[in-house]
């Protein structure tokens, strides 16, 4: 096609950074790709310089904060061929997927078919959020279409949409508060229920009871953030809940590296009373002190769901392979035609599977 793919790093701490970065843009014609490695700077203080750039600028530049010592190997990776499912970059086919999604007309935006309900969407891929409804009809987000593509290939053998799939009532699964639009497509492709921890149909993940061994997958999506401590049997619970050599598809925020943060290790008997304005955690601890805790995080709105830990990358695979799970695996691998992408190294869905007997 003649198009240009080309991957350069900055660090932003160069004098004349932004105007650097604006330099780089400058030299591309609008159906090349380009990938740009930041370090020394955080991708928040790049991304408005990088968004100034419109449609005369490359089609996508991945703007990431690196560290200089993992240059080579980010640059050589989005140069290489090979697949890269555990790196953060996209390739130069991904690049130009992407290019050729375009939506004509609309700045940063691209085509997609969601694989949820089949219909054609445009979305914004400049930081294309990760948790955002971007179908007009579902309402699915980019992280839903990510576990119903890991879902189509991991257990159905297809690369097809799983929208598009024959139905396999042979097949059982389970999942726990999962988002309705893939709640309601996996109930149709499936023998499949989606439980709760507060209403019925009823599942303590912690304590499967009879649910224990009778599923071919199990979609455990943004719950075990909001586990009360400890949090290891809920691990437990996810591998005594599948069938030997069944699969488990996992997300919960994370970060790439680090430790995990439990914002309440002490959690025990605890209330969330509105008082004045806000909402305080009232907790009292296993040898009786009552303490009490401002500036919660909550999921779904202010009083809905508290944030009780911010897991990290390695401790998520290390908790899994405690449980006695195997290859566990983080699926970066995006999936343009779907709408599946989001930029940076946090939040991705993982995969593992029981054991076969």
């Amino acid at each position: 096609m003649g198009a240009v793919t080309f991957t350069a790093a900055l660090d932003w701490r160069e004098p004349g950074a932004a105007g650097l970065l604006r330099q780089y843009a400058a030299q591309f014609r609008a159906g090349d790709a380009a990938t740009l490695l930041i370090h020394g700077g955080a991708a928040a203080d790049v991304v408005p310089v990088a968004a100034e750039l419109g449609d005369g600028s490359p089609d996508m530049v991945l703007v990431e904060h690196v560290e200089p010592s993992e240059l080579e190997m980010r640059v050589d990776a989005v140069l290489g061929t090979a697949a890269l499912a555990d790196a953060p970059c996209v390739d130069p086919a991904g690049l130009r997927a992407l290019f050729d999604l375009r939506a004509p007309g609309i700045r940063r935006a691209h085509r997609f078919t969601c694989n949820l309900c089949g219909t054609d969407a445009v979305a914004e891929t400049r930081g294309w959020p990760r948790d955002t409804a971007t179908c007009p009809r579902c309402g699915s987000a980019a992280r839903f279409r990510g576990l119903a593509d890991l879902i189509a290939r991991e257990l159905f053998g297809s690369t097809e949409p799983l929208c598009a799939l024959p139905a396999r009532p042979d097949l059982t699964g389970v999942g726990m508060s999962d988002p309705l639009p893939l709640a309601a497509l996996l109930s149709r492709r499936m023998s499949y229920a989606n439980t709760f921890y507060h209403c019925e149909p009823l599942l303590d993940v912690c304590a499967p009871g009879e649910h224990a061994g009778r599923y071919d997958l199990v979609v455990c999506s943004e719950v075990l953030e909001h586990v009360p401590p400890p949090v290891q049997p809920a691990f437990t619970g996810l591998h005594d809940l599948l069938k030997p050599g069944g699969l488990l598809v996992f997300s919960v925020p994370y970060r790439a590296e680090g430790e995990t943060l439990e914002h309440y290790p002490d959690l025990h008997d605890y209330e969330i009373v509105a008082r004045n304005g806000e909402h305080v955690l009232r907790n009292t601890t296993r040898d009786g002190r009552v303490c009490e805790h401002r500036d919660l995080v909550f999921h779904g709105g202010p009083g809905e769901t508290l944030e009780l830990r911010l897991f990290a990358l390695p401790d998520l695979v290390a908790r899994l392979e405690a449980a006695g799970f195997c290859d566990a695996r983080v699926r970066r691998e995006p999936n343009f035609a779907h709408g599946v992408w989001w930029p940076g190294a946090d939040g991705w869905p993982i995969t593992a599977r029981r054991p076969a007997a």
